[in-house]
């Protein structure tokens, strides 16, 4: 580090610049160069001049290293979620059938990426996601209004035995993932180009320290949905006593405010509905217990207590995740405050 004495002439302040810095950049009097003000006040000096057009992201993947199954699809994932334009596959042979099915399928799950040249050797993606066109808080907004729908949905499949519904509910997790995936892509991109994080109106750091904690938890609340549908499925016409299942479906009502009051208290920064979030979910964990106690000892039918425990299990979960996520709510609302 050095310091430099601002100094003034006329109008205008000028610093000068370390000579070790000219001559390894190569500069000479008249030369320009680009100055670029970072989010926290300093500035940052680069030789020439920096359009804000920049070259796409571009990585190449040699599919003959790597043949173990899934691996190509998670390494294509991987490129995306780490903000490449271009994704290139290649092969000193041919492009196996087995890997171009892997790239079908991963290619139909990734929102924006597309086959745009195909080869006997050579496989060519694209992205066409504009990073600045896409908000982490409308983007987490829009994920967690799709997984409580889907909640909803499960409770209300469970409620009147609703077996196409239940299958309805598994078949939106592509979608889901592809959101999710997509948050994962913009935390990413904004955490390795400032530019980005300042176009898509973020509040820097701390804001995606808060969505990197809570993406994943969201992730598993939609997996615990769909083991919800499973399991209604599994059970199919089975008879369940109507108080048992008023009571199930009673607890599920319990978790899905206590979801919804923690995304509620996490975007609005609410900090008394968060901590309200949290004190409640003793009281549905004891409830859920004694359920559980219950249905263990008054359904003869092992195959249908085992799934209904499942369900139980599932919605414990889901409330322990909802949480974390007003705990992080409860974190933000300081970060703000410093």
């Amino acid at each position: 580090m050095e310091v430099r004495k601002l100094q003034r002439l006329g109008r205008t302040y000028s610093v000068s610049l370390p000579p070790c810095w000219i001559k390894e950049c190569k500069l000479k009097p008249s030369d320009q160069i680009t100055l670029t003000r970072e989010e926290d006040g300093s500035l940052r000096l680069v030789p020439g001049i920096i359009l804000e057009e920049k070259e796409e992201l571009k990585i190449t993947i040699d599919v003959d290293r790597y043949r173990d199954h899934g691996m190509l699809a998670r390494l294509i994932t991987a490129s995306y979620i780490r903000g490449c334009d271009i994704i290139e596959i290649v092969s000193k042979h041919t492009i196996s059938e087995n890997h171009r099915k892997e790239i079908q399928g991963v290619v139909g799950n990734l929102l924006g990426l597309g086959i745009v040249e195909s080869t006997s050797n050579r496989v060519m993606l694209h992205s066409v996601v504009d990073s600045a066109k896409f908000s982490l808080g409308p983007l987490l907004k829009r994920l967690c209004g799709l997984v409580s729908s889907m909640f909803e949905d499960a409770m209300r499949a469970l409620k009147d035995k609703d077996l196409s519904l239940a299958a309805g509910i598994i078949q939106r997790e592509n979608w889901i993932k592809r959101i999710y995936v997509l948050l994962q892509r913009q935390i990413a991109v904004s955490s390795f180009d400032k530019t980005v994080l300042k176009k898509i109106e973020s509040r820097g750091v701390p804001e995606m320290v808060l969505y990197t904690v809570i993406g994943p938890k969201i992730k598993w609340i939609t997996e615990n949905i769909l083991n919800i549908a499973n399991n209604q499925l599994a059970i199919g016409q089975k008879e369940v006593g109507d108080s048992d299942l008023k009571k199930i479906i009673r607890l599920g009502k319990m978790t899905h405010e206590i979801f919804s009051n923690a995304v509620e208290a996490f975007f609005n920064g609410d900090l008394v509905l968060a901590n309200r979030t949290v004190e409640s979910i003793p009281t549905f964990d004891e409830a859920a217990e004694e359920l559980i106690n219950k249905l263990s000892a008054r359904i003869k039918d092992p195959d249908l207590g085992k799934h209904l425990n499942y369900i139980l299990r599932d919605l414990r979960r889901i409330t322990g995740y909802a949480k974390s996520i007003a705990g992080a709510a409860i974190i933000g609302s300081v970060f703000h405050k410093i």
